[in-house]
């Protein structure tokens, strides 16, 4: 794969990444079931709904959890215990990082973007070279 499209990617995912705010990112302290998601008849939220529909398809998912310090009274036990069982779910069908600062963060996604732009490219490649008739 050639030097540019992977320099792309990564001014993508540094231009991406400017453009959020990463302290609400942190703020939630990797609280995936914020009470503002609404559920669905599938899921716990639309979001939940469509990251096991991504995995279940084996489309590659990757979910970024912050680790930010939070105030022990804040925590909503409840919450934690639903977001445990969905990464114990989901842990061998996406990857999962943490991280615990904004800086962090973004090296780690330019890093996975990098991989899965590396891996779908050796993917389309094999796909172009297999002759044709044969699966």
């Amino acid at each position: 794969m050639g030097d540019s499209l992977l320099a792309g990617v990564r001014q993508c995912a540094a231009r991406s990444i400017k453009s959020t705010d990463c302290r609400s990112v942190g703020s939630r302290g990797g609280n995936i079931l914020d009470s503002n998601w609404n559920p669905t008849n599938a899921a716990d939220s639309g979001t939940l709904e469509e990251i096991e529909r991504m995995t279940s398809q084996s489309k590659p998912v990757m979910l970024y959890f912050s680790q930010a310090k939070q105030e022990p009274e804040r925590i909503d036990l409840d919450q934690l215990a639903k977001l445990r069982s969905f990464k114990a779910k989901t842990c061998n069908k996406a990857l999962i990082e943490n991280f615990t600062s904004p800086t962090e963060f973004k090296e780690k996604l330019a890093k996975q973007l990098e991989m899965q732009v590396r891996s779908l490219a050796q993917k389309r490649a094999k796909t172009l070279r297999r002759p044709q008739g044969r699966p």
